[in-house]
């Protein structure tokens, strides 16, 4: 009876990041450090992971209609870039674009 589950415990031990993405590791809800690119090992009884893309992300921005000092009217279309640079910031600190949490103006004057 306890070895399937002392089997079941280790196996969720490990964990894999790709090359492209990086562990944040919390024990106990506190910031311990990043693992990756590739195997790591936690206790999965105190330590959780958060994976974080290293990736450059874009984010499409509605077009906007804007009138000049001149009394021209300009359409302005425009694509947002980010590229997450520290994990753990962008994991205990910021909302992303891409999660729908920030909502994204553009201020054309």
């Amino acid at each position: 009876m306890g070895m399937p589950i002392l089997v079941i415990i280790v196996a969720a031990s490990f964990k894999v990041a790709q090359e492209y993405k990086r562990a944040v590791v919390f024990r106990w809800g506190r910031y311990v450090g990043l693992r990756g690119p590739g195997r790591f090992r936690i206790n999965p009884r105190s330590e959780n992971v958060a994976m974080v893309d290293l990736r450059t992300r874009t984010v499409g921005i509605e077009p906007q209609e804007a009138i000049t000092g001149d009394s021209v009217t300009v359409r302005v279309n425009a694509v947002l870039y980010y590229r997450v640079t520290d994990p753990n910031t962008s994991i205990t600190y910021v909302i992303l674009p891409s999660d729908g949490g920030v909502p994204i103006l553009l201020d054309v004057e």
